[in-house]
């Protein structure tokens, strides 16, 4: 998962992201599939930092081992305080992006699915701090299950 994240963010902008990466974690999954789910994560917020004008743009990924599972975070600043979070982000059409005609609406539907149908599990939240106060940014947060943990043998081959 660590080296998915690191070879996506050579894909964005001139920006140095931030890594927290345990590089001992490993899942059992598709990795082209799930490496096209974590660039698509990336895309979006390299493409929001460049639309909100972000003056000091920042990425933060973090992967590490818990219960059973890797999570991971992809975290940015682009999101103004002011603005909220689209509701229902995975769902199929539900972006601005879509609903402007600059994008297909399917990237995070696809994200949701990829996770889902790997066993495991993904959600977006506006940036908070430790009081609840609104922070600039969105957090993607997403888990596998580690080898040996997955309910689908079939996706083992794949």
């Amino acid at each position: 998962v660590g080296r998915c994240v690191r070879e996506a963010c050579t894909r964005g902008p001139a920006l140095v992201p931030t890594f927290q990466i345990d590089e001992s974690c490993e899942v059992t999954a598709n990795e082209e599939t799930v490496a096209d789910a974590i660039a698509e994560v990336l895309n979006n917020s390299f493409r929001e930092l460049r639309e909100q004008r972000v003056e000091q743009p920042s990425i933060t990924t973090r992967v590490w081992m818990e219960t059973g599972d890797v999570h991971f975070t992809i975290e940015d600043n682009a999101l103004p305080v002011d603005q909220q979070l689209i509701r229902d982000p995975f769902k199929e059409d539900a972006s601005t992006y879509a609903r402007s005609g600059r994008g297909s609406g399917l990237g995070l539907a696809i994200v949701y699915e990829t996770f889902r149908a790997h066993g495991g599990s993904c959600d977006l939240t506006g940036n908070r701090d430790a009081m609840g106060n609104r922070l600039p940014g969105v957090t993607f947060k997403g888990s596998l299950p580690l080898p040996g943990q997955l309910p689908n043998e079939e996706l083992k081959d794949g």
